[in-house]
């Protein structure tokens, strides 16, 4: 049984999206800064933030690097197939497209996830959240279309890095239970490994490795790590005054008419009960009885 997460834990987990949002958006500083071609930018800064979160695995988890690649399950297998399609989606979108769009899109991700936690998991969405879906739904839309000009990978790339980042905070968000830092290791080896033989790492300059190096550890590895330690400790919308989601919502309307039937049960038993207090006299008790006739 899931328990919910206390005010202070849940503002904790803000601050770590926030400064994780900050980690991320240096990205398109350094992006500009290369001269690698996509596949190798994607594969050289996979490859050190697998570095960096190897060290944070080895420091945080008790079982050890091996124990927690062999305790990852499925939910864990999930989460690392999803986080590498983000990665390296974020950082191709960031060659087709602008930073600007690359970056709202990817801020889009919360309310996403909100939404996938509402449909999926029946967690409760406050008005204020459903507002803020609206209208970054509506911004949404506009980068969409702004971006039609630049060709089809330039409107693909960032809507897969989304969806694909929503799923990564809802499975962190489900599984509080169960270690992600593993999994997000785990993520940028499938990057390494599917992206490196597109890559072309002999053509990197010196300049490249040190940006590579910068958006590993520092841009990739601490921001994933940040977002994981948010999602395994805030919801994706905590309000106790919101609208329950679809699954409660059905599970409300199977129940309906019998959990009626019953209060309209007890509802008639406790005035008949009142009823009878009032109609019925009072009965003497004899305190003492002699010879079978009351004292």
């Amino acid at each position: 049984m899931d328990v919910a997460p206390s005010r202070h834990t849940t503002t904790n987990g803000r601050i770590a999206i926030l400064v994780a949002a900050v980690a991320w958006s240096l990205a398109g500083l350094g992006q500009r800064g290369l001269d690698a071609t996509p596949a190798t930018q994607v594969a050289g800064r996979a490859l050190f933030a697998f570095l960096a979160l190897l060290v944070v695995v080895a420091v945080t988890e008790r079982s050890g690097i091996i124990g927690s690649f062999r305790s990852l399950g499925r939910d864990g297998l999930t989460l690392a197939v999803f986080l590498a399609i983000s990665s390296g989606t974020f950082l191709l979108a960031l060659n087709y497209t602008s930073v600007a769009n690359v970056l709202f899109l990817q801020a889009a991700s919360p309310m996403m996830a909100a939404l996938l936690g509402w449909i999926l998991l029946s967690e409760r969405i406050s008005r204020r959240t459903w507002i803020a879906m609206l209208l970054a739904a509506v911004g949404v839309g506009a980068m969409v279309l702004g971006s039609f000009d630049a060709g089809v990978l330039a409107v693909v790339l960032p809507i897969v890095m989304t969806a694909s980042f929503a799923i990564v905070i809802v499975i962190a968000r489900h599984r509080r239970d169960v270690s992600m830092m593993p999994a997000t290791c785990a993520s940028q080896v499938l990057v390494v490994v599917v992206v490196a033989p597109f890559a072309s790492f002999t053509s990197a300059t010196t300049r490249d490795w040190e940006i590579f190096f910068a958006l590993g550890v520092f841009q990739m590895g601490f921001g994933l790590a940040l977002l994981v330690a948010a999602g395994a400790t805030m919801a994706a919308s905590p309000a106790p005054s919101a609208s329950p989601g679809p699954k409660a919502r059905r599970s409300c309307r199977r129940s309906g008419p019998s959990t009626r039937r019953s209060r309209a049960g007890h509802g008639r038993a406790a005035r008949e009960g009142r009823c009878r207090s009032r109609c019925t006299p009072a009965r003497r008790f004899p305190s003492r009885v002699v010879g079978g006739q009351p004292a």
